[in-house]
């Protein structure tokens, strides 16, 4: 059994939603600040990101033609005694949608359209940039 030392944790944040006919704008944005003897030197427990927050934009024309770009980001993670970290990322991204019934639509998605690493785990790491094709059905 692991036991994690104690720590404490402090953190504000906001979400923003406007929406009319043509365009919607959504977002979340967190500030995080974590102390105690969890981060310690000696304990080698990954302090997480300070930031961290995503903002999508989105236009649409007469309910067919839907476009838009998102944005999702963390600030680094360090250890205490900055031995690793993982690095900052913004993970940009575009998507295209166009409706042609009530019952179908076909879309296409970019992401990761920096090029960047992004390691939202530990572990795993997403690299390069991405594009999905779909058509999406209403039955």
């Amino acid at each position: 059994v692991v036991e994690i030392p104690p720590y404490s944790a402090v953190y504000a944040g906001v979400d923003i939603l406007f929406r009319n006919e043509r365009v919607t704008v959504d977002g979340s944005f967190v500030y995080s600040d974590y102390k105690g003897s969890a981060f310690a030197a000696d304990t080698y427990c990954l302090k997480p990101s300070a930031f961290k927050g995503d903002i999508a934009v989105e236009y649409n024309y007469n309910r067919r033609i839907f476009a838009g770009v998102d944005c999702r980001f963390a600030s680094a993670s360090t250890l205490a005694d900055s031995s690793y970290e993982m690095p900052a990322y913004a993970n940009l991204g575009i998507e295209l949608q166009y409706v042609t019934s009530r019952r179908l639509s076909f879309w296409l998605r970019g992401g990761n359209l920096l090029d960047m690493t992004i390691q939202r785990d530990l572990l795993y790491a997403e690299e390069g940039v991405y594009f999905t094709l779909g058509i999406c059905l209403k039955l």
